[in-house]
């Protein structure tokens, strides 16, 4: 009997103990489950900043780009200037040879006239203006200096007839040579030209480009600030627990300390010949009272979160949203509804989706999908307001992204009991119940089992 007793007691001890390391386990895994959201967050942190950096990057290369199409611009703007006064230089020219020609082509026209009038008058005298010539003279010398004269009008007007003639040839081509210059410079303005139009459209386009950039910069230093207040406040709540384990640790050592000089003390009684306070009375039966759970206690808690198989118990649980069975995401890999990134930490999804119908708004009842205890109902930047429920058998149920918290941390709940609304906190692309499964302990999501093998909708 005394070996009996003390092996109770012995027994009892050491429950106490397991259940205050299971409290000390649960508190150290609820610090591995916010360091592993502190690290994804770093991790989307440093991607978003990568990001930052190409972005940065390229739009130095697109300002540098367009400051030099500017340049070019400018150029050939400067280009465009000089070939236009070039031109209208060369067309003055144009102009004053055309007016010479012209001058020279009358000069032309009346020295032929005069030429031709000379020539009609001395064919239609013929001999006998020589004869009148003679007999006007006052002498022989006089009559040969008239005779020479006339020989030298001739020649004269034939002299004046060729120069003339060599006049107007020479500046037709200089006016052919001007208007070949002119056209030339032209198609150099015209090139220029269609370079200046092929610039501007390069330049808007880079313009238009480096527009998009500053957008994608401003959209991605947003989420970065996000991620700052979000890192913030996961760093807020992980040194909160840190404290908190700390006073766990502190009350559950003076707890043990007080049951060890407990069963120091019962242990001292049985040797002395003390009653064994486990035997049941002669006058009363024992009652199984105390030793059964009533229906309303928190169920056994998992001594470990070593992961075990889905225990037989768990078959009953049901569905979390009663009035609403569409699964917008299902259990497994996927591209990540926020970022868009189909590697990383977030894009394994570890539960279900439960969205409300198409236009609903959020402030849908979510009950508890079996009986048991609240482990956690709180806020977090991540999971919104989220609840964890422990079923027993190390199989834990978690409800995430909700509107209203309607449970507290060490409440029991039963079935079926509304414990919250269908929200969108957190990291939510719109009102959903995140619904996850877990089994063999609830710190990390390595723990997480798809929830199809549990529950099925209505």
């Amino acid at each position: 009997m005394r070996s009996r007793y003390r092996r109770l007691i012995c027994l009892a001890g050491a429950f106490i103990l397991l259940a205050g390391s299971m409290l000390g386990v649960r508190a150290s895994g609820d610090l591995e489950s916010r360091q592993d959201r502190i690290d994804a967050i770093e991790e989307e942190q440093d991607r978003v900043q990568k990001k930052l950096d190409e972005l940065n990057e390229n739009r130095e290369d697109a300002s540098a780009y367009i400051e030099g199409i500017n340049k070019e611009l400018s150029q050939t703007e400067d280009s465009l200037n000089e070939l236009q006064d070039k031109m209208e230089e060369t067309q003055a020219e144009i102009d004053a040879a055309q007016a010479e020609l012209e001058a020279a082509k009358v000069t032309e026209a009346e020295q032929y006239d005069q030429m031709k009038l000379r020539i009609q008058y001395m064919y239609e005298k013929g001999d006998t203006y020589f004869l009148e010539l003679l007999f006007d003279s006052a002498d022989l010398s006089d009559f040969l200096n008239q005779a020479e004269y006339i020989s030298r009008i001739s020649e004269y007007d034939r002299n004046m007839l060729t120069a003339y003639q060599e006049t107007k040839q020479t500046i037709a081509d200089k006016t052919e040579e001007l208007e070949a210059a002119y056209a030339g410079l032209d198609t150099l303005k015209e090139e220029a030209v269609a370079k200046q139009e092929s610039l501007v459209t390069l330049q808007e386009a880079k313009t238009e480009e480096l527009q998009n950039l500053n957008e994608q910069i401003s959209e991605n230093q947003d989420l970065m600030a996000d991620y700052d207040e979000a890192l913030k406040g996961e760093l807020e709540e992980f040194r909160a627990m840190e404290e908190a384990i700390r006073e766990q640790e502190a009350k559950e050592s003076a707890e043990a300390s007080l049951a060890a000089e407990k069963t120091e003390a019962e242990t001292t009684l049985v040797a002395d010949g003390g009653e064994d306070p486990t035997a049941a009375s002669p006058e009363k039966p024992e009652s199984s009272e105390g030793t059964q759970p009533t229906q309303t206690e928190a169920p056994t808690k998992a001594p470990t979160e070593a992961p075990t198989k889905p225990p037989a118990v768990n078959t009953g649980f049901i569905w979390p949203v009663p009035s609403c069975s569409r699964i917008s995401s299902g259990y497994g890999g996927r591209d990540d509804p926020i970022t868009g990134e189909s590697d990383g930490t977030l894009s394994d999804h570890h539960g279900i989706d439960i969205a409300l119908p198409g236009g609903a708004l959020a402030g849908a009842p979510i009950v508890a999908a079996a009986d048991g205890e609240v482990i956690i109902s709180r806020f977090s930047s991540s999971a919104g307001n989220w609840i964890i429920l422990y079923h027993g058998n190390s199989t834990y149920t978690v409800y995430m992204h909700c509107q209203k918290l309607l449970v507290s941390a060490g409440d029991t709940v039963s079935q079926g009991e509304t414990i919250g609304l269908v929200g969108s906190t957190g990291w939510s692309t719109g009102p959903h119940l995140h619904f996850e499964v877990r089994v063999g302990g609830f710190s990390t999501s390595a723990y997480s089992r798809n929830p199809l093998n549990y529950v099925s909708p209505p």
